[in-house]
């Protein structure tokens, strides 16, 4: 049978999970950002989990408080087993569509927990980037001079694309922080006369690609292009650095955003979902 393990260090649970991890690396892309985030010290605490078996790694599933459990992929067996062995009250579970949606069934029928969907999703893969044309403006990169531009436009974005997450600008302005600081992450910006009109941030490095987000132009320069512009001139420079892939996560509900990555080189991977679990102290 299967046996969960618990790692109390990043380091050597890396070591161990990576092989199993990058046979799916576009669909583990956010499971390798997250390890890497707690490798570099940006979050305090974090759960780490294997399901092994003969010595094997058949799933993994990592958390860092408050966020929610986040399961790469595996079989449907796995997952079953996954949510029978673990015994934390999450907040909620991310995942493959279908595995999401069947740890969160069964994790109901086991807690009593009902739970509710947050986001449908689709994660995309890019290796050539196709650049729009006759968009107006040119891109740069941010520097320290954004900081508050930076700060308002990200907490803005996560108000609009994260309505049930707490919107925070403490927690926002430590994530500008790490766009601005950390040497595997960076933000582009797209101006037009002078003036920055879209914003596209990188992060969450795997072993050969990098995610993607936030995206974000406000609403009153919408529909002129300016982000597809943006998120192709952050891919190109993503790819040119080495990186074999760019990843991004798109909300299904969004046609738009869908429909323009598409036309500058992101194909489909897979669906995701992510699902909540009440309080169980309310």
């Amino acid at each position: 049978m299967a046996r969960l393990i618990v790692a109390p260090e990043v380091k050597e649970f890396r070591a161990r999970v990576e092989p199993f991890l990058l046979a799916h690396e576009a669909e583990n892309n956010l499971t390798f950002g997250i390890l890497y985030a707690i490798s570099q010290g940006r979050h305090d605490e974090a759960f780490l989990a294997s399901l092994e078996e003969d010595g094997e790694v058949i799933a993994v599933a990592i958390q860092t408080p408050p966020h929610n459990l986040v399961l790469s992929i595996a079989s449907a067996e796995a997952t079953k087993m996954l949510a029978e062995q673990l015994d934390t009250a999450w907040p909620g579970v991310n995942g493959e569509a279908r595995q999401a949606g069947l740890f969160a069934d069964i994790w109901s029928e086991r807690t009593g927990q009902s739970f509710a969907t947050q986001m449908q999703q689709r994660i995309y893969a890019l290796t050539d980037v196709e650049r729009p044309v006759g968009v107006e403006g040119a891109p740069r990169l941010a520097a320290e001079g954004d900081r508050a531009l930076l700060e308002r436009w990200f907490l803005e974005f996560e108000r609009e694309a994260l309505p049930t997450e707490d919107a925070n600008a403490n927690q926002t302005a430590r994530r500008v922080e790490w766009f601005l600081t950390n040497a595997d992450s960076g933000v582009m910006l797209w101006e037009h006369e002078g003036t920055p009109v879209s914003v596209a941030g990188h992060s969450g490095p795997t072993p050969n690609g990098m995610r993607v987000g936030p995206v974000y132009t406000p609403p009153g320069q919408r529909g002129r292009g300016y982000a597809s512009a943006c998120v192709a001139e952050l891919s190109a420079c993503v790819l040119a650095s080495g990186r074999r892939f760019c990843f991004l996560y798109t909300d299904l509900a969004n046609a738009t955003s869908n429909s323009i990555y598409q036309r500058i080189g992101y194909r489909p991977v897979c669906d995701a979902a992510v699902y909540r679990f009440p309080d169980p102290d309310v």
